[in-house]
């Protein structure tokens, strides 16, 4: 895919040790309905992720980036930082490289945004509950896309609906963000917990100038990933050679992602 373009909006993904939670990741974003975004990935000392950025880098609109070492304890600030810093356009969104959006997000997050009237707008995320542990991953990339919002597909209890607060949902202004101030690391807010200080500081900031949009818009796999990561997961990306970018490639495959 080769698109010239002018983005309207900044959507951020920071990457850790995941290349096939990646891949989806950013084939998510491609199927968005607003098609004139950047999406600026940011490997935070991660192996695999420049080659998965190399495999869709013929997408324009997609960036790399890395932070600079050493690394140090975070669970995306320190990425979210960087790519603001490098930022396009004036209105922020963010995905972990483990969730996923929905066709629909980027255009709602846009117009809310670009109307000029809030500093801060946030959609409704899909909860299912994946696990915590080993084989956690393997079990997320079973899934399509877009499956997942198809309750008979799978067992009911894992589509929750519980409406959690993830920054998924989260989009903002370049200017509120400068009022703001930067994200902090781990070590520096609330029970080790990043989105949840930041989300609730841009609140207080934002004041009434925040929109709150009834739309379903994007997925997440709650699953701990920040705090309990899937072992088995994490050795087999370490045991990769260098020909090769993912632990599930055939997955990928069958479930519409490469």
């Amino acid at each position: 895919m080769s698109i010239e373009i002018h983005p309207q909006i900044t959507i951020i993904t920071p990457t850790y040790y995941r290349p096939d939670l990646l891949a989806r990741c950013i084939k998510s974003v491609q199927e968005s309905t607003l098609k004139n975004y950047e999406h600026i990935v940011v490997s935070d000392h991660c192996p695999k992720a420049k080659q998965v950025y190399d495999l869709f880098k013929e997408d324009k609109r997609i960036r790399f980036l890395r932070t600079p070492p050493p690394h140090m304890p975070n669970h995306g600030a320190r990425s979210h930082n960087l790519a603001i810093k490098e930022a396009k356009t004036d209105f922020i969104c963010y995905l972990g490289d483990d969730n996923i959006i929905m066709p629909n997000h980027l255009q709602l997050i846009y117009d809310g945004l670009s109307s000029g009237e809030y500093d801060v707008v946030y959609t409704k995320t899909h909860e299912i509950r994946i696990g915590v542990g080993n084989n956690m991953v393997e079990k997320i990339m079973t899934r399509n896309l877009y499956k997942d919002l198809e309750p008979e597909a799978y067992v009911k209890n894992d589509l929750t609906y519980k409406d959690p607060r993830d920054i998924s949902q989260l989009g903002h202004t370049k200017q509120i963000f400068e009022k703001a101030g930067p994200w902090k690391l781990s070590p520096e807010c609330p029970n080790n917990v990043e989105d949840s200080w930041y989300m609730d500081h841009l609140d207080k900031i934002a004041g009434n100038k925040i929109l709150n949009i009834p739309i379903y818009s994007c997925v997440y796999y709650a699953r701990k990933a920040c705090h309990y990561r899937d072992d088995a997961y994490h050795s087999a990306v370490n045991s990769l050679n260098e020909s090769q970018t993912y632990v599930y490639p055939e997955l990928l495959k069958e479930t519409g992602v490469l």
